[in-house]
């Protein structure tokens, strides 16, 4: 964890802090796009209460793709033009694409341009039972994680 942190806060390029994280942990862009409409981004006053099911959708502007991202707690899934591109448990951040720093999901707002990234999880979380407890549909969300259709 700490390695993460001093690439995040490193005085680097975006472009080197992906190259260090690609590197480091296997990440991978889906995407750098425009939040277009955020639905539902609100927490409970309980903070010890799953916050309630949110979308953002975003806007690829250089290839006109479509992402959307499907959010309770964390982010579940990815979606770009319709096709799953993360799945829990696969581990989806947010970066503000000027500094290649965290962007919290509370914080999305229309207008901001964010690098959409892809970290796989451990590899047991990948397993039939890992999936049982983590794939969308463990979170009400009816599609199976593509790596559990392709098994």
């Amino acid at each position: 964890m700490i390695r993460i942190g001093e690439i995040l806060d490193g005085e680097t390029s975006v472009g080197r802090k992906f190259q260090q994280l690609a590197e480091f942990l296997g990440a991978t862009r889906i995407a750098r796009a425009r939040v277009s409409h955020v639905e539902g981004l609100s927490r409970p006053s309980d903070l010890g209460l799953p916050a309630l099911p949110s979308s953002v959708t975003l806007v690829d502007e250089r290839s006109g793709q479509i992402i959307r991202l499907e959010i309770q707690n964390e982010i579940l899934l990815a979606l770009v033009d319709g096709a799953i591109a993360a799945a829990v448990p696969d581990i989806v951040s947010l970066l503000n694409s000027e500094h290649g720093t965290v962007v919290n999901i509370d914080d999305v707002r229309v207008g901001d341009v964010i690098d959409v990234l892809k970290i796989k999880a451990a590899a047991q979380w990948y397993s039939e039972a890992g999936l049982d407890l983590a794939e969308p549909k463990a979170f009400g969300i009816p599609i199976e994680h593509p790596r559990r259709q392709h098994a």
